[in-house]
C-alpha cells in the first residue's frame, strides 16, 4: 500500500506540473487516504502541503491554510525542522496571495534564518525571492530588487530556470509599477527567454499579457495584440476566467 500511495503522490505531482489542478487534487486526496491508513505521518504531511499549494493556486485560501496547518502540525510533532521550514515557505505564499504581508514576511524570514544557518542554497533561492515579492507588494522597491537579485544570483549558479523566470517577471513588474517601460521590457524579454522550460501555463499566460501591456503602453499595438492573443489562448486552455476577462479588457482599450 505504501508504494501505491507513493505512486499516487507522484501522479499528483505530474498533474500539478501540467497545471491540471483538479486531477492533482483528486490524486493527492487518494494518496493521503492511504498514508493515513498506514499511519505514515511524514508522507501524510507531504501530501497536505501539496494540497495546500494547489488550493492556493485555485485561490481557495481558507482550504490552503487548513491543509498547510495540518502539514505543519505533523512536522512539528515529528520534530522535523527541515519539513517544517519548507511548509512555512508554502504558508508564506498563501499569506502573500491573501495580501497578509506581515504574516508572509514572518514566514519567509524564518525560512531564511534556517537556510542561512545550514547554508542551504536551494532553500535560500526561494526564500530570498519570496521575501522580495513581499517587499514589492508593499511598494518597497529597492529592498525588493535587492532580495530578488540575491535569489537570482543563487538560481543562476544552480541553473534553476523556474526561479530565474519568476524573478525576471517580478523585476519587470517593479519597473512597470515605476513607469520604466524600457527596463520592464528587458526583464520580461529575459523571462520569455526562459519560458520554453516553464510548465506553469498560468505564469506563461501572465507573461504574454505583461508583454502585451508593455507594447500597448509604448504604442506598438500590433505587437501588443500578438502577445494578447497568445495569452488569451493559454487562459482559455486552462479555463482561467479572470485572466480571460483581463485580456479582453486590454484588447478592448486598443
Amino acid at each position: 500500500k505504501l508504494s501505491w500511495g507513493n505512486f499516487l503522490l507522484q501522479m499528483g505531482n505530474y498533474h500539478f506540473a501540467k497545471s491540471s489542478h483538479t486531477e492533482a487534487l483528486d490524486t493527492y486526496l487518494k494518496s493521503v487516504k492511504i498514508f493515513r491508513q498506514l499511519d505514515a505521518r511524514r508522507f501524510e504531511a507531504k501530501v497536505y502541503a501539496r494540497l495546500g499549494t494547489v488550493y492556493r493556486i485555485k485561490s481557495e485560501y481558507k482550504k490552503a491554510k487548513e491543509y498547510l496547518q495540518k502539514a505543519l502540525d505533523i512536522s512539528q510533532l515529528l520534530m522535523n525542522r527541515y519539513d517544517e521550514v519548507n511548509i512555512l515557505n508554502r504558508l508564506g505564499m498563501v499569506y502573500l496571495s491573501c495580501t497578509e504581508f506581515d504574516q508572509a514576511k514572518t514566514c519567509f524570514e524564518e525560512c531564511i534564518a534556517y537556510y542561512e544557518l545550514h547554508n542551504n542554497l536551494y532553500g535560500l533561492k526561494k526564500a530570498y525571492s519570496n521575501l522580495g515579492i513581499v517587499y514589492r507588494r508593499k511598494g518597497i522597491y529597492p529592498k525588493a530588487i535587492e532580495l530578488l537579485q540575491k535569489g537570482t544570483d543563487i538560481a543562476f549558479a544552480l541553473n534553476d530556470i523556474y526561479i530565474l523566470f519568476g524573478n525576471q517577471m517580478n523585476i519587470g513588474n517593479i519597473h512597470m509599477d515605476n513607469g520604466d517601460l524600457d527596463m520592464a521590457l528587458v526583464a520580461f524579454v529575459n523571462a520569455h527567454n526562459y519560458s520554453k522550460e516553464i510548465t506553469d501555463r498560468r505564469a506563461l499566460a501572465i507573461l504574454e499579457s505583461n508583454l502585451g501591456l508593455i507594447y500597448q503602453k509604448r504604442g506598438q499595438f500590433i505587437e501588443a495584440l500578438k502577445h494578447y492573443e497568445v495569452s488569451m489562448d493559454i487562459h482559455k486552455q486552462i479555463n482561467y476566467e479572470k485572466g480571460i476577462a483581463k485580456v479582453y479588457h486590454n484588447v478592448g482599450i486598443i
